[in-house]
């Protein structure tokens, strides 16, 4: 009978220990609960404050379009309209510059010509 009782008293043990790292278990389980719970609060202001920035931005680009600024400087707009003035394209003014060119090349040469003319021959 000596015997069976030291197998009990192992198996209390056992238990003792098994009930022990249960509650430890609950224990850390029940902070964790407590945990996400606080956070779970938490989330609804956060949100508002990411939203509230996100508004901002959208207000601050909005506003500094409106009065034309890109990139922190503001957009030179000829006339007194709200819209700017289309620029010409660059290939047409090249051609207009071309076609000045020319034509005081022909006026220098027309008047070096005459100039040469009116010169006595020596």
């Amino acid at each position: 009978m000596g015997m069976s009782r030291k197998p009990k008293q192992e198996g209390k043990s056992r238990l003792l220990t098994e009930r022990e790292r249960l509650q430890q278990e609950e224990a850390a389980l029940a902070r964790q609960k407590e945990e996400l719970e606080r956070k779970l609060r938490q989330l609804p202001v956060e949100m508002e404050q990411v939203r509230k920035r996100a508004r901002d931005v959208q207000q601050i680009n909005v506003s500094t379009a409106a009065r034309g600024e890109i990139n922190g400087r503001l957009r030179e707009i000829r006339n007194s309209g709200d819209t700017p003035q289309r620029r010409r394209p660059l290939k047409k003014e090249r051609r207009d510059a071309q076609i000045k060119f020319l034509l005081l090349c022909l006026i220098l040469v027309t008047i070096l010509m005459l100039l040469w003319r009116t010169l006595p021959e020596a």
